[in-house]
């Protein structure tokens, strides 16, 4: 075989390689995602493509002042998804879907361990969906999936909630 053609032969070789390698990185990949103002983990598979995490994390000043506050939370954010793909054709009927491009679908709540033992012994809160996702060195942290009615979620929506959030939760580590 002649050096051009084996140096041919090596770059197909190589850009196939390189082509399955980043079609199964998008295809079973996960992507992680780092906060390390709270110190956790989280890895999204291609299920939450399009995603965005929504509220900003706030300044250390502020942060600390609600971190000595005891009742309430230090912080809290979520992931939206676009709205477009969980939500059915009744739901999209009502103009407060229609015109939001991204629909919050789980929320975190950040709470210093003070927090949340006045959270846990709260009588009014009895009635919270926030559950407790996990421990860092320094927070707790609770996710609440803010799942509408069946009836106004499409079938990718409702798999969001039986299937996609639960699987989410799971990969939960602190840093």
């Amino acid at each position: 075989m002649k050096t051009s053609t084996k140096w041919l032969l090596g770059i197909i070789i190589g850009v196939l390689i390189i082509g399955m390698g980043f079609f199964a990185w998008q295809k079973f990949g996960w992507r992680t995602y780092k906060n390390t103002t709270y110190g956790f983990s989280l890895k999204l598979d291609q299920n939450w493509k399009g995603y965005e995490f929504v509220g900003a994390e706030l300044i250390p000043s502020e942060r600390q002042i609600r971190e000595e506050y005891p009742a309430g939370s230090v912080d809290n954010f979520g992931i939206a998804v676009p709205s477009k793909k969980i939500w059915s054709d009744k739901a999209t009927q009502d103009p407060l879907y229609i015109t939001q491009p991204t629909t919050l679908v789980v929320t975190f709540i950040i709470m210093t361990p003070a927090q949340w033992k006045y959270y846990q012994n709260d009588t009014s809160n009895q009635k919270s969906k926030a559950r407790y996702l996990g421990k860092t060195q320094k927070y707790v942290i609770l996710y609440d999936a803010m799942e509408p009615p069946a009836d106004q979620l499409n079938d990718i929506g409702k798999k969001f909630y039986s299937t996609y959030i639960p699987e989410l939760i799971k990969t939960f580590k602190p840093l």
